[in-house]
C-alpha cells in the first residue's frame, strides 16, 4: 500500500520548487528505506554542468533531508574547495565552489550524522542572521554528537527570540535532552522563552522538574518569578495535578506570606492544585476579587460539574464580575454550552 500510494505522493514533492517541502518529503522517504529517491538530486549536484543556482537548491534539499546517500557528494565539494585554496599556481581554478553550496555541504554532513562535521557546520553561525542561524541549528539537531547538543543548549540563550524559541524546540526533540539543561536556560530570556521551556519541562521531565521548582520556591530571590511562571503555564487540570499537587506544602507556606501579592499567587495555585474537588472555603475567603475570578474561571473551564454548589454561592455575590463568572460556570455545568449557538 505504501509503495502504491504514499511513496508516489511523497515523491511528487521532491522537486526544486519548494526546498523545505522537498526536504521534508525526501526525509520521510529515506526513513522508509527509499534512499534511492535522493539519486536524481545527487546526480545533479555532482554534474559539473549544473548551474550554481541549481546546485545550491539541490544541496539545500539534500542537506535538510539529512541524506546520508549524499555524503560522498558533499565530501567531494569540500575537497574541491580545499584543493582550490591550496592551489599555489597563478591560474584560475577550473571549478570554484559557490559559498552557499559549500555551506550546505557542511550542514548536510552534520545533518546526516557526521560527528566530525559539527564544528565546521557550527562556524556558519558566526555573524549569521536569524534565518541562517536557524538553518545551522536545524542541521545540528539531527546530529547525535555531544558538540551538537552543546550548540543547541547555548542557542537556547541566544539574544534573538526567534533563535531561542527554535533552539528550544530542536533541543527538546533530541533523545539526549535533559531537564538540567532546560532548567538552566530559564536563567535568561524573556517571559515567552520561560513559558516555552517550562512547558517542555512539564511535558517531558515532570519528575525532574518538580524538585527544581521546590528548590526555587525556597530561594527568596526566585519565589516571585517562579510563582508568576507557574501562574502563567498551569492552564489545565493535567498540569495542575502533575506539578502543583507535589508543591502543596511549599504553596501552603507561601499562602500565609506577609507579602500579599505573593500570598495571593500561592493561594490561587493552591486552590487549583486539585480541581477535581472544591477548594477549601477558608482559602477561597482569603482570595482577593481578581484572584477569585481567576479561580472561578479555571474551575468553569476544567471541572464545572464538580463546582456547581460553589458557583451557586458566588452567583449571589456582591461583585458583578464574580456573579458573571459564576453564572458562566453554572451554564457550563448544565451542559448547555455544548448545545450550539441556538440553545
Amino acid at each position: 500500500m505504501l509503495e502504491r500510494t504514499l511513496f508516489p505522493e511523497l515523491g511528487r514533492f521532491v522537486t526544486e520548487k519548494d526546498p523545505r517541502l522537498a526536504a521534508s518529503a525526501l526525509r520521510k522517504l529515506i526513513e522508509a528505506g527509499e534512499g534511492d529517491r535522493a539519486r536524481p538530486l545527487i546526480d545533479a549536484l555532482e554534474n559539473p554542468k549544473t548551474s550554481k543556482k541549481e546546485q545550491t537548491l539541490v544541496a539545500t534539499i539534500l542537506a535538510r533531508a539529512g541524506a546520508k546517500e549524499a555524503q560522498p557528494a558533499f565530501y567531494a565539494i569540500i575537497q574541491r574547495h580545499k584543493d582550490a585554496l591550496e592551489d599555489t599556481s597563478l591560474g584560475v581554478p577550473d571549478q570554484v565552489v559557490a559559498p552557499d553550496v559549500l555551506r550546505w555541504a557542511w550542514l548536510g554532513l552534520a545533518a546526516s550524522g557526521d560527528e566530525d562535521a559539527v564544528i565546521e557546520a557550527n562556524k556558519f553561525r558566526v555573524k549569521a542572521n536569524v534565518a541562517r542561524t536557524i538553518e545551522v541549528l536545524e542541521a545540528l539537531s539531527y546530529n547525535p554528537s555531544r558538540d551538537a547538543a552543546i550548540a543547541l543548549r547555548n542557542a537556547m540563550k541566544d539574544a534573538r527570540p526567534e533563535v531561542r524559541q527554535r533552539a528550544i524546540e530542536l533541543y527538546a526533540s533530541r533523545s539526549d535532552a535533559d531537564a538540567d539543561s532546560m532548567n538552566d536556560a530559564l536563567s535568561g530570556g524573556d517571559h515567552d522563552t520561560h513559558v516555552r521551556i517550562t512547558k517542555v519541562l512539564m511535558d517531558q521531565f515532570p519528575n525532574e522538574w518538580v524538585p527544581m521548582i521546590q528548590t526555587r520556591l525556597k530561594r527568596t530571590s526566585e519565589i516571585d518569578p517562579t510563582l508568576r511562571l507557574l501562574r502563567g503555564v498551569i492552564t489545565n487540570r493535567k498540569y495542575a495535578g502533575l506539578i502543583l499537587k507535589p508543591l502543596q506544602n511549599e504553596l501552603t507556606t507561601l499562602s500565609a506570606d506577609s507579602n500579599e501579592v505573593r500570598a495571593q499567587q500561592a493561594r490561587f495555585l493552591l486552590a487549583i492544585s486539585n480541581v477535581e474537588q472544591e477548594a477549601d472555603p477558608e482559602l477561597l475567603q482569603k482570595l482577593d476579587p481578581p484572584t477569585l475570578y481567576s479561580y472561578l474561571e479555571f474551575a468553569a473551564k476544567e471541572a464545572p460539574h464538580v463546582h456547581k454548589e460553589m458557583f451557586r454561592q458566588y452567583f449571589y455575590g456582591d461583585l458583578f464580575a464574580i456573579r458573571l463568572m459564576a453564572a458562566a460556570g453554572l451554564w457550563k455545568a448544565s451542559g448547555k454550552s455544548n448545545q450550539g449557538t441556538n440553545s
